[in-house]
């Protein structure tokens, strides 16, 4: 009788052992002795490993009487099949990451993901049953560490893990605790109370000392965002409260804590350790996935676990959301696309043999030119909320390149620049792709094409990017760097207020524009496909749902 149960991996080894030696479906006289030294274990093991193979229906074993008596054995699968099966039956019982590691363990991940859409929709019912979301990106596994995240892909991530000090609401566009339970302002010096019931992912106790380490961290070490801890002169701790002070009035600072690159982690870890609503189960580049933090101190989220894939043969309909990216052709009817508060730009980079002034002018100019020709919103700045604001340029010299122009593009980005870049040649110059993932050295790249994109707190993400945008870091001279820096730093000390701050902001970024730093081209969007039992996807300005706010029917 066969059993209606799973094969174990030393099972399944037993069988790719035997394989080796055995045709399937072929009957074959063989002993004890043959079989041990076959499956390497004592003669005693055999007839165990033998009756437990054959009750799973592997193999069929007829024992000998008698020492040195052959038994007759017949292989009835083959390891390839037994290990599909297994897959199967794993995955269409909800068992999605057992199955993965099971394929992994086997150097199957190939076969897995190819069958993986087919087995989902016999499993769909036990993934809901077990409140499982799946869903599909365009990406590999982000940057998870919060300071070093320069990208939006990575953002639902950090958000899900990782908890700040304190929360921005851009419905009252306040600041109010979270992590901290109370706050106090004075000019130079602010006071939080951390909450002392909050634990990491494992188990650890999240003390003030551990606040204070993350941001002595930040503040002492390179990062993309150490600059905006200029004016931070220690972090103290006094009890449950954490004193950070502060070298001059620097009302921005407190939007900083709240920011999700100042999230709370424990930066020693080489996995994420968090204490956000959901911690991480799996991490692996092409799938990750999330389980539900059972002892959250605040409002968590309703969805168990969410398993997150980026394998692109996988079907959008085995998924409860699909990301995309937005492209000129026709999109289909059940999906949705988003418009992000941000836009793609051209960044001009600082280098001994850059281009000119004369030579950025020509290739804004075309660029700008190509942009009227197209069905895409152009930018006028990479805030949103300057659009009316208008593009206009006062240094109209312009001087077409005579060299090569190295234009440095990431692979997922090359299908929506190449008609522009496409457009520059026909104008006569020559454009030579430089990708960073696939040749980090590379030659001196002349213009960087990326995309901006901003959340809720408008004011201070254009001040972030302002100071840590590729534009400041890459674009500029360190001259003109501190120049920038001292103007936003004077422009901070004569705002008012947030939207005061956010209105002078612009004169620096149109400094940069005139001086041809940098060109804003259209508005940026992500495309989403969503099930129909999948509730509360709502995008913020980023075009980010919150898997805390998610829920499956």
């Amino acid at each position: 009788m066969v059993q209606s149960c799973f094969l174990s991996s030393s099972q399944l080894k037993r069988v790719k052992q035997l394989e080796s030696q055995f045709s399937v479906q072929i009957a074959s006289g063989v002993n004890i002795s043959q079989l041990a030294e076959l499956l390497v274990c004592s003669e005693r093991n055999v007839s165990k490993l033998m009756t437990s193979l054959q009750k799973l229906g592997v193999i069929s074993w007829v024992p000998g009487r008698g020492r040195g008596h052959h038994s007759q054995f017949t292989l009835l699968k083959s390891f390839e099949e037994a290990l599909t099966e297994q897959l199967e039956q794993l995955a269409q019982n909800g068992n999605l990451n057992q199955a993965y590691r099971l394929a992994e363990q086997f150097g199957r991940v190939g076969l897995f993901q190819e069958r993986m859409p087919y087995w989902l929709d016999s499993a769909r019912q036990t993934l809901r049953e077990q409140n499982t979301l799946m869903y599909l990106v365009p990406y590999d596994l982000p940057e998870w560490r919060p300071h070093c995240a320069l990208s939006t892909r990575s953002i639902l991530l950090i958000e899900s893990v990782f908890d700040t000090l304190l929360r921005y609401d851009s419905k009252h566009q306040q600041i109010y605790p979270h992590l901290g339970h109370q706050l106090r302002l004075s000019e130079c010096q602010i006071r939080v109370r951390i909450r002392n019931n909050i634990t990491f992912h494992n188990g650890e106790r999240l003390t003030p000392e551990w606040v204070q380490a993350n941001f002595e961290m930040r503040r002492d070490t390179v990062h993309p965002y150490q600059i905006l801890f200029r004016h931070l002169v220690r972090i103290d701790v006094d009890g449950q409260w954490v004193v950070f002070v502060l070298r001059q009035n620097d009302p921005v600072f407190l939007h900083l804590l709240a920011d999700a690159h100042s999230a709370i982690f424990d930066f020693r870890s080489e996995v994420p350790q968090g204490t956000g609503a959901y911690a991480v189960e799996r991490l692996e580049s092409q799938h990750w996935s999330l389980v539900r933090n059972q002892h959250y101190f605040g409002l968590g989220g309703e969805i168990e676990r969410a398993e997150f894939w980026t394998n692109e043969a996988l079907p959008a309909g085995s998924m409860h959301v699909t990301e995309s990216y937005l492209t000129d052709e026709e999109l289909e009817q059940d999906q949705e696309v988003i418009e992000q508060s941000g836009c793609t730009v051209l960044q001009f980079r600082h280098h001994e043999h850059a281009l000119s002034t004369a030579e950025r002018s020509w290739v804004v100019y075309h660029s700008r030119g190509f942009l009227e020709r197209t069905s895409r919103q152009a930018a006028n700045s990479v805030m949103d909320c300057h659009q009316d604001k208008g593009f206009h340029l006062f240094d109209q010299t312009r001087l077409k390149p005579s060299r090569p122009v190295v234009v440095e593009v990431r692979c997922v980005h090359r299908a929506e620049v190449k008609p522009l870049l496409s457009a520059l040649q026909e104008k006569g110059i020559e454009v030579r792709i430089h990708d960073p993932d696939e040749d980090v050295a590379g030659s001196e790249v002349d213009i960087v094409y990326d995309c901006y994109a901003f959340g809720d707190d408008l004011t201070f993400q254009y001040y972030e990017w302002l100071l840590c945008g590729d534009v400041f870091a890459r674009c500029l001279s360190h001259p003109a760097q501190q120049s920038l820096l001292s103007f936003v730093d004077t422009l901070m000390q004569e705002s008012e207020h947030s939207q005061d701050f956010l209105q002078k902001l612009y004169r620096a970024e149109d400094w940069l524009i005139q001086n041809y730093h940098f060109c804003p081209l259209w508005r940026d969007h992500v495309v989403y496909q969503r099930a129909d039992n999948v509730y509360g996807t709502e995008t913020g300005n980023m075009g980010l749902m919150s898997l805390a706010n998610m829920w499956l029917e």
